[in-house]
């Protein structure tokens, strides 16, 4: 059987059945979304925190890698010791 634009027409037999004949969810979606929802909320957001903290870390090393680099202990021994390029 087509309908007017030439197509099959389905059959929706779901909706065409009785409610007492139609196949019965057990459980509520909600009470087990509302177990679900809140982990999944914490876990996304302890991923976010955890990553947040890493940045932090990395860019204080940087920090610390940036001074070392930039740090001349000969300098400070020859500017605390007053000796001035003596050569031998």
């Amino acid at each position: 059987m087509k309908n007017r634009f030439g197509y099959k027409k389905r059959k929706l037999k779901k909706c065409r059945q009785k409610r007492s004949e139609r196949k019965a969810v057990k459980g509520a979606f909600t009470v087990e979304a509302a177990f679900v929802v809140p982990v999944f909320l914490l876990m996304t957001l302890g991923g976010i925190n955890l990553g947040y903290r890493l940045f932090q870390e990395a860019r204080s090393a940087c920090e610390i890698h940036k001074d070392i680099k930039e740090f001349d202990p000969v300098s400070v021994v020859r500017n605390l010791t007053f000796v001035k390029g003596q050569a031998s």
